[in-house]
């Protein structure tokens, strides 16, 4: 959904870091200069009420840990893998997801 909401690219969300970079209260998620392809790709990205509560019920009810970091974490409290190092492009992927 970030990524298509708001145009944040992949590694820009993987590399989210919480609460430091989301900010739900003031409805903005922060994006780092060291996360983006340039240094003027760091910005605060605005998002509506619908992602702030999808966000916040991930946090509170779905993300594996408590303890603040990545803000995206697989089912072992671990750093999110990109498509890239799994072998497969992100196209292909959404694609496979559309189909099933």
């Amino acid at each position: 959904m970030l990524a298509l909401w708001c145009g944040l690219r992949l590694n820009e969300i993987r590399e989210l870091r919480w609460p430091e970079d989301v900010n739900l209260s003031e409805d903005h998620i922060d994006v780092r200069e060291e996360t983006t392809k340039t240094p003027s790709g760091a910005r605060a990205v605005p998002i509506d009420s619908f992602l702030v509560s999808h966000i916040d019920r991930y946090i509170r009810d779905e993300r594996p840990s408590r303890i603040p970091g990545p803000l995206f974490l697989n089912q072992h409290a671990a750093l999110l893998r990109t498509t890239a190092s799994l072998g497969c492009s992100p196209a292909s992927t959404i694609a496979s997801r559309v189909r099933e």
